[in-house]
C-alpha cells in the first residue's frame, strides 16, 4: 500500500472504516500492531509520553474496528479466539493509555474515552 494512502487511513477514523473492507483485517491488524511497536519505542526509548500516547490511541481505535467488525461478520470460531486475543491486546494498550495519562497529566484521546470493548 503506498505510503500516502495508509498515512491518510489512519489519520481519520471515518476513513480507516471505510478502507478496512477493502484492505483486510489482517492489514489493519499489522497496522494497529505497527503503531503499538512505535508507541512502545517512544514509550520507553524515547520518552515521549504525549507521542506515545497518540500511537497507542491510533493502536487502539483500529483494533477496535476490526473487532467490532470480527463480531457482525466473523465465524464462530473466529469470534472465540482471534476475538478474545486482539481485546486482550486492545485492552492492555487501553491500559497503558490510561496510566500515561494519568502519570504525565495527559487528556485521554477522545476515541479511547468511551471504548465499548472494555469488558
Amino acid at each position: 500500500m503506498p505510503l500516502l494512502l495508509r498515512t491518510h487511513i489512519l489519520s481519520s477514523d471515518s476513513t480507516a472504516f471505510l478502507a478496512m473492507a477493502s484492505i483486510g483485517r489482517e492489514t489493519m491488524v499489522k497496522i494497529a500492531l505497527e503503531h503499538a511497536r512505535k508507541a512502545v519505542e517512544l514509550d520507553t526509548l524515547a520518552g515521549s509520553p504525549r507521542e506515545a500516547v497518540d500511537k497507542y490511541a491510533m493502536c487502539v481505535s483500529l483494533l477496535n474496528k476490526v473487532i467490532e467488525a470480527m463480531y457482525r461478520d466473523g465465524t464462530e470460531t473466529e469470534k472465540t479466539v482471534d476475538i478474545a486475543r486482539l481485546v486482550t491486546i486492545h485492552n492492555s494498550y487501553l491500559d497503558r493509555i490510561s496510566m500515561l495519562c494519568s502519570r504525565y497529566t495527559i487528556p485521554m484521546p477522545s476515541t479511547t474515552s468511551s471504548n465499548p470493548l472494555r469488558r
